[in-house]
């Protein structure tokens, strides 16, 4: 991985862009602003896209549906 890492910096710097490292706590953090979901501590496997907020991501349109579009459409049709 640490091929990848230089890589990247390598990249970033030749390009004139800055990155910036954070620490685990930091992202842990700064997630909240940006809206992402940490698995484990905002989800897990109990809770529904609905219920998390991430319905937005479902495709109801999809040709042959998904795995629990049944269960979500009737979730949101009851308000959730």
């Amino acid at each position: 991985a640490v091929h990848v890492y230089d890589a990247i910096t390598s990249a970033a710097e030749e390009s004139g862009h800055e990155l910036v490292h954070a620490g685990l706590k930091a992202l842990g953090s700064l997630r909240m602003e940006k809206g992402y979901r940490d698995y484990g501590h905002d989800m897990d496997n109990l809770d529904t896209l609905l219920e998390v907020g991430l319905g937005f991501t479902a495709d109801f349109e999809k040709p042959g549906g998904f795995i629990g579009m049944e269960a979500t459409l009737a979730q949101k049709a009851a308000g959730g």
